[in-house]
């Protein structure tokens, strides 16, 4: 592949992971997804050096829809296309170049009344910037395609609004996998993993958040909805035997009105848009759901309820390093850096910043 524009009508990237024995070279590498202005996603992967720099480019404050270029890819199949990076390769971010603003012409128009999010797919090891990973309100996440967002966990403050006491609260499923487990008289069976050793019990019910922008559907899960309910789902199970799977325990009532920070995926259940619940991160107060709400949307608009509106994206421009990588810059970031432009070419061994340089007779 040589030097082909692709549009990037969001951004969505992993985090550094490690690749390789320990014991000897190791390397590092990044996954960042690509869609075109069709709507079809691809997979790029960048390897050490790129994979370390493209941490640093500020993506929220790039022009926006951010469009890449990337040069000298090799392209794999493994479910489905994907690039990733040869010893040739280069990636321009907001290149200048005429193709990249026709597709961000094009972009825009598409996206006019809905422009596309700045995500991040690798989860914090600080518990405080995870709660803010991919954090919009209630509107705008049910305003996305699924489809675009496939895998991603998004943050949300919210309160449980209601609990659909008409739907079945537990399920039985696979020992090793999430999927239902089929009754054959006193066996179950997983079409995929075969006879199971005992019945394995799940939550399964479904309810409703709102957090004051919108409400929308949510599908609580084991194990996230064990640290709700306070109880695992075989514990109610055992404690309300015979079972019945269409009588909701109290112990699920209760948690209507809790006001917790969750994080979801986003899907298509037919014609209906719903969230799944992955992770119940913890407790806060109304007052505290209803504040964090209110910052997360437009200071000019007075309109309460589901018509509010959250910020669009920042408009303003803030270049990634040069290392690897060529980004838009404005007229005078190019006038105060004409005087020292630096070759691209860079020495084969090159010592760490700190390590002195020896001395004639050392």
């Amino acid at each position: 592949m040589h030097n082909e524009v692709l549009t990037q009508t969001k951004v969505q990237h992993s985090g550094i992971s490690d690749f390789g024995d320990p014991n000897r070279r190791q390397s590092v590498f990044r996954k960042i997804d690509i869609e075109n202005l069709n709507g079809n996603i691809v997979e790029l992967t960048l390897w050490d050096e790129m994979a370390r720099h493209f941490e640093q480019a500020d993506l929220q404050n790039m022009k926006q829809p951010i469009i890449i270029a990337v040069s000298s890819c090799h392209v794999n199949k493994y479910r489905d296309f994907q690039l990733s990076t040869t010893s040739a390769t280069y990636y321009y971010l907001n290149p200048k170049i005429s193709k990249a603003e026709e597709s961000r012409d094009l972009c825009k128009a598409k996206h006019q009344d809905n422009p596309p999010l700045i995500i991040c797919k690798f989860p914090h090891k600080d518990v405080q910037q995870e709660k803010m990973r991919n954090r919009f309100s209630l509107k705008t996440i049910m305003e996305q395609n699924p489809n675009s967002y496939k895998g991603t966990r998004f943050t949300i403050e919210a309160t449980i609004l209601d609990i659909n006491t008409s739907r079945d609260w537990y399920y039985i499923s696979c020992h090793k996998c999430n999927k239902a487990a089929v009754n054959q008289g006193e066996n179950y069976i997983c079409l995929d993993h075969g006879l199971q050793p005992g019945p394995f019990f799940r939550y399964k019910f479904k309810g409703y958040i709102t957090d004051n922008t919108a409400t929308a559907p949510l599908t609580f899960f084991t194990p996230a909805a064990d640290k709700i309910t306070g109880h695992s789902c075989a514990e109610l199970v055992a404690k309300y035997t015979p079972s019945d799977p269409k009588k909701i325990p109290t112990e699920i009532l209760k948690t209507q009105g809790t006001s917790a920070i969750f994080q979801a995926r986003l899907n298509n259940v037919g014609n209906i848009t719903d969230l799944t619940l992955d992770v119940f991160l913890r407790r806060t107060s109304s007052a505290a759901s209803t504040t964090t709400t209110q910052l997360m949307q437009d200071p000019a608009t007075t309109e309460k309820g589901k018509d509010q509106l959250i910020p669009e994206q920042q408009n303003k421009e803030t270049p990634p390093p040069s290392h690897a990588i060529t980004t838009e810059r404005t007229k005078d970031q190019e006038e105060d850096n004409t005087s020292h432009t630096k070759s691209a070419k860079r020495a084969l061994f090159q010592l760490p910043p700190d390590t002195p340089k020896k001395q004639k007779g050392d």
